[in-house]
């Protein structure tokens, strides 16, 4: 199938996620895009769609990096946390 992005046409597979007879998600794949091979993602129920951008040679990555010594996330620490084992 041949799907319709900001980034351009690109042949993609959709693969439907559904409860009883209700889509709750549709995920286009793609070879054509690298890493992840997600060239859309639609989840109709909240009227929400996301899809790829740029990829290639000029895409421009979008993730906005901390500024230096801005604190690290730390975790919380869970040394004294016993865990049981499930019931059989």
């Amino acid at each position: 199938t041949r799907l319709v992005t900001l980034a351009g046409t690109v042949s993609a597979t959709p693969v439907e996620l559904r409860l009883r007879s209700s889509l709750v998600k549709r995920v286009w794949v793609s070879e054509q895009v690298p890493l992840l091979h997600v060239a859309k993602m639609e989840i109709p129920g909240l009227g929400h769609t996301i899809e790829v951008r740029d990829f290639g040679i000029n895409a421009q990555p979008q993730l906005v990096l901390p500024r230096p010594g801005t604190a690290k996330i730390k975790l919380e620490q869970y040394d004294d946390l016993v865990i049981s084992e499930p019931p059989p």
